[in-house]
This record gives C-alpha cells, structure tokens and sequence, in this order.
C-alpha cells in the first residue's frame, strides 16, 4: 500500500517567483509527470506583501532575480532573515560585478545564470533540498548538545560552552568514548574555532569550573566535580542515544 502521507513529506515544496513561462510550464508539466516535486506557489512578479507567502510550507525558493534588482534584493533579504528554514535558489541573467556582491554579502553558494537547461535547474533545486536536510540534522545535533550542556549548568556566556559542544558533537559523530583521544578531540575544536588546543582544554576546564561553584548538584554527574574527558563523554553518549531513537 502507498503512504500517501509518506509521499507528500518526501516532495520537494517549490515557490517559483519567476516570469519565464518556459520555466513555469516545463515545472508544471514535471510535477504531473514525477512524485519528486510539488509546486507551492508561483509569481510571475516580484511580492511585496508577503502575508500570503508567510502561510507557505517552502523548501525551495526560486527567484528570477532580474525581475526587479530593488525589489528581489528586498525578497531576498526578507526570506534570508527571517525564514532560515527555506533555500533559495536565485536565477541571474548575467554573471556581473553587482551579482557576486550580492552572492558574497548573504553567502549563496547555488545559483543558475542563464542560459541553463531544465534538468540543470532541477538538479539545483534536489541539491538545494538536499543541502537543507543535512543542515537540519547538523542543527539538530548541536541545539541537543546545548540542551544537555544547559541541563548541567554549563555557562552559555563563556567560550568553553561552544568548546564542549563542538568536542561532544565530534566525538558522537567520529570516536568511541572507550578509545578516548583527548588531544585529537582539542585539536579538531581548536581547528574549528580557529583558536588552539591549549585554549580549548582551558576553556572547557573553566566553564566546568564555574558551573561546579554555581550549579554543582547539576554538573556533577559522578557525584564529584568531572573531568574534561568526563563531561565530554556523557554528553557526546547522550547525543549517541538521540541519533538512535
């Protein structure tokens, strides 16, 4: 039997903002002819009230962007800031000076210039979606580890919290807590932070510490004041047991 409801969760959901009709109908036509995508909602002009769009379950955007230079870079902006959970996906006439600022200033790594083929532009949008899938499960993973940081009474405000979770964070994904290397754990979140390994260790060691002098009912989980290693791998074990459930 078919999960219909399965079906409809796994379909990319499009917003084309565009006024090529070529786009639109070859779109048209592939989401009658293909379960992989279903159209939203379509534009053939740039919004500027967007109260029906905010109602939208979106996963891609697509923006013509040479529609209207002010008023898509107004879009833009607005769907960037304020919904983090879309991808857009912008269509440029030319690759120019102004196109790559404005690729530079919001950190857009997919675009298409014309011309580009159909397939081309299908390929982008799976990609887009892919991309927002893998940065959700990311996300997920980190925002659960600062639950559980938080829950000891660990300090958000001091840089040994964002040393912990990115530690924990590694160590779930790549390491076996028995085989514990805490020299690697401190390098690879001194290379992420672009700081040292001597600053990781010290800062962890510090929120710990602080954590143990405010909260210590809550950090100490072996009923003493943990160790680095330790904190490290009951969070990490933690975040182990979510990613199977």
């Amino acid at each position: 039997m078919v999960n219909i409801e399965q079906e409809l969760v796994n379909l990319i959901k499009v917003f084309l903002c565009v006024s090529d009709f070529d786009v639109i109908k070859n779109m048209m036509d592939y989401e009658n002819d293909n379960s992989k995508i279903k159209i939203v909602g379509i534009s053939t002009t740039v919004m500027e009230h967007l109260k029906g769009l905010e109602e939208l379950d979106v996963d891609v955007f697509v923006l013509q962007y040479t529609l209207d230079k002010k008023k898509s870079n107004d879009l833009l902006e607005y769907v960037l800031l304020n919904k983090r959970e879309w991808r857009v996906l912008p269509l440029f006439q030319e690759l120019d000076s102004e196109v790559i600022h404005l690729l530079l200033q919001y950190g857009l790594q997919n675009f298409l210039v014309k011309p580009f083929s159909f397939p081309q532009l299908l390929a982008a949008i799976e990609n887009e979606q892919l991309q927002q899938q893998t940065l959700a499960a990311a996300t997920t993973v980190e925002s659960m580890a600062s639950e559980i940081m938080l829950s000891l009474g660990l300090p958000a405000h001091l840089d040994g919290f964002g040393y912990i979770q990115t530690s924990a964070v590694y160590v779930a994904k790549n390491m076996d807590v028995m085989h514990l290397h805490m020299k690697n754990v401190y390098q690879q979140t001194a290379k992420a932070h672009h700081s040292t390994a001597a600053r990781v260790e010290k800062c962890i060691r510090t929120a710990i510490a602080f954590a143990y002098r405010n909260q210590p009912e809550k950090i100490c989980i072996n009923n003493c004041k943990p160790t680095n290693t330790q904190i490290i791998s009951y969070i990490s074990e933690k975040l182990k047991l979510f990613g199977n459930s």
